[in-house]
């Protein structure tokens, strides 16, 4: 069976090649669909019973997507016409965000936020805005209020009243959330709206002044005016994000890119060697043809199924590079080997390298591949690693073996026939 395969390769080079050429190129096209799987939470096994109540009491309740919004006075603190109205409007806004629990938004500027203050045997209960007027007294009366509670202190407001912050809360209870959300058109609102340059819309001075419906009866609401909050109050506020959601997309969003740039590093590093072991730069592009298929293959595999590149496969992905490289190394020297040593034609050299070196390349596959297969028998959440080591293996040591004979046998390079 072997003698057969290897011999349709000697024949048939350039179909060899055509062929290795079509798969690749469409595996290659299913690496569009390709991405990162970046939350902690999908490494637990999802059917476990703690699990599984997580899931729903966060699903329910909240509590594992908290985003913050940190708020900043460019000069003095927020207690000013110009900033608070800035942090209501954010407030209201943020509420209409795909994926928000609304009831789980918080800031000195939410109607949830009360204030308390016992008069007596009567008890009055309001908003911190309820009332407030945008004037220096109204502003001190706010800053007053927010004080006579230590509970705002450092968490809705920094102690020196400096910074706020806004407390966003989006539905969880889901390992694959993240995924799901990504990959609709809606959420690209969320990663748009905490970019610094879209925050700016609450900081351009507006055609018409608004009458804020927290600001007192019929009381207008400043322009809020970048540079400038009015007369006798500081300019500007600046805006930042925090949270595990911004930092998954921005994670998601260059992880893979990353990750390819990694590859193009190892990919030079065995040029380099390469060249420098055979004493030939064509050897040193030989090896890194069968390397390129067996990455773009697995990639392409990963994307076309849906199946997400997290930590652990990219690692896989890239030791498929490594053992890719030494295949093709081990494969291109035994090669040079035959034609040298024993005098033969290139035809017999590219037959006796591939029945010999072969066996032995395929036998280290299937020990490697046997040995990621154990895998699936540690933890749930180890069963795709478990499926992706053999895929490695074999997409790496097939191009080494079919492919790089082909190309030797095509072009037959003067570093192996001399």
């Amino acid at each position: 069976m072997l003698r057969k395969h290897i011999e349709r390769i000697v024949r048939f080079p350039v179909t060899t090649i055509l062929l290795a050429v079509f798969i690749t190129v469409f595996f290659a096209f299913q690496i569009s669909g390709l991405h990162m799987v970046l939350d902690p939470k999908a490494l637990l096994p999802q059917d476990h019973p703690y699990v599984r109540l997580n899931n729903e009491i966060e699903k329910q309740f909240g509590g594992s997507r908290v985003v913050l919004i940190g708020l900043a006075s460019k000069d003095g603190d927020i207690f000013n016409p110009s900033d608070i109205e800035k942090i209501r409007k954010i407030n209201e806004e943020v509420k209409t965000l795909p994926g928000i629990l609304e009831n789980n938004v918080v800031s000195i500027a939410d109607r949830k936020v009360k204030v308390v203050k016992a008069e007596g045997d009567s008890l009055e209960i309001n908003s911190l805005l309820d009332g407030i007027e945008y004037t220096p007294e109204g502003m001190k009366k706010l800053k007053d209020r927010v004080n006579s509670n230590p509970a705002f202190i450092n968490s809705l407001i920094s102690e020196d009243g400096t910074v706020a912050a806004i407390l966003l809360d989006f539905k969880g209870g889901d390992s694959s959330w993240l995924q799901k959300q990504s990959k609709t058109e809606e959420l690209s609102v969320v990663p748009s709206a905490f970019a610094q340059e879209d925050w700016k819309k609450w900081q351009k001075p507006e055609q018409k002044p608004e009458t804020s419906p927290l600001a007192g009866e019929g009381q207008v609401s400043p322009e809020p005016v970048e540079g400038g909050g009015g007369a006798g109050f500081p300019p500007g506020i600046k805006i930042g994000v925090a949270g595990s959601i911004p930092v998954m997309m921005a994670l998601n969003q260059t992880m893979v890119s990353g990750k390819i740039w990694n590859i193009l590093q190892i990919a030079g590093i065995v040029f380099v060697i390469t060249s420098i072991v055979l004493r030939s730069l064509v050897g040193g592009i030989l090896v890194l043809l069968p390397l390129g298929i067996a990455v773009l293959t697995n990639f392409g595999v990963l994307g076309l199924f849906g199946i997400g590149l997290g930590v652990g496969t990219a690692a896989i992905s890239a030791m498929a590079v490594g053992f890719g490289a030494d295949y093709s190394i081990y494969l291109l020297y035994r090669l040079r080997e035959e034609v040298r040593g024993e005098k033969r034609e290139l035809d017999a050299s590219v037959r006796q390298t591939l029945l010999t070196a072969g066996k032995a390349i395929i036998f280290v596959a299937l020990a490697l591949s046997a040995g990621g297969l154990t895998l699936l028998f540690t933890g749930y959440y180890l069963h795709m690693e478990g499926f992706l080591v053999p895929l490695a293996m074999t997409t790496s040591s097939l191009a080494t073996l079919i492919v790089l004979p082909a190309i030797v046998k095509v072009i037959r390079p003067g570093f192996i026939c001399r």
